[in-house]
């Protein structure tokens, strides 16, 4: 297999595991890699997917916000670009965690706050920077086997210092914002680097993600969405460029 294709294959299985279909998967994951405009034709042809479903896969891709369609004739697709797409991804997940939280909330008529957090496997919206900081400084010092975090420099000062984990992956604005990190014990030579547009980190046993301004995000202990934000959080990291 050349190295395009299981770099097509790695990502429309990334792209399953956060919940997109089969065909969602192959179309986006095809779309992001060509890095231009591809016709409904070419995309059939590429992907094996019928012309006539290629379609309506497009209508959904696009009502999630992961692909422009250019209404050419022929009809034409493209997405944003490898680097841009975790971000997309995030916003995605963000919004369903959301939605799928707010039912929950109507079904109970539970007033959720950060007390209910330490409840076994649980997933909650929080709100607001210090709630936001409590909640991160108490799931990360659970150290463990390994950490994504995904940080710029403002959010660098929601890190507690001292952790300990054998395997640490970060994605930071600069190098000040490993430097900030450095001073805070949380060294490692697996530092990529982006501009990342929302905080986030993930463990063996948790997850965390907000926006970028800190206001409002969800963290989860169900090993399912741990998996899914996982997925998402190594995209990142393995699409984003390595610190000089």
């Amino acid at each position: 297999m050349s190295g395009r294709n299981k770099t097509l294959s790695g990502l429309e299985r990334l792209l399953r595991e956060l919940g997109l279909s089969s065909y969602e998967s192959k179309v986006l994951a095809y779309l992001a890699l060509s890095r231009e405009q591809v016709k409904v034709s070419d995309l059939s042809r590429a992907t094996g997917i019928p012309r006539t479903k290629v379609y309506s896969v497009l209508e959904s891709l696009e009502d999630l916000g992961l692909v422009r369609i250019t209404p050419t004739r022929p009809l034409r697709a493209s997405s944003p670009s490898l680097e841009l797409l975790p971000s997309l991804l995030s916003e995605m997940v963000i919004k369903e965690a959301l939605q799928r939280l707010s039912l929950i909330r109507r079904m109970f008529q539970l007033e959720f706050s950060e007390g209910l957090w330490i409840l076994g496997e649980i997933s909650l919206p929080v709100e607001g920077r210090d709630t936001l900081g409590r909640i991160s400084s108490t799931l990360l010092r659970d150290s463990g086997e390994f950490l994504i975090l995904i940080t710029n420099e403002d959010s660098a000062e929601l890190v507690p210092s001292g952790m300990r984990y054998k395997n640490i992956s970060l994605v930071v604005e600069s190098p000040d914002t490993y430097r900030k990190l450095e001073r805070k014990g949380l060294r490692t030579k697996n530092v990529r680097m982006s501009n990342p547009s929302f905080f986030a980190f993930v463990t063996e046993k948790s997850g965390l993600i907000s926006d970028g301004e800190l206001r409002r995000g969800f963290f989860s202990t169900e090993p399912g969405l741990v998996r899914t934000l996982t997925v998402l959080l190594r995209t990142l990291y393995l699409s984003s460029s390595a610190l000089k």
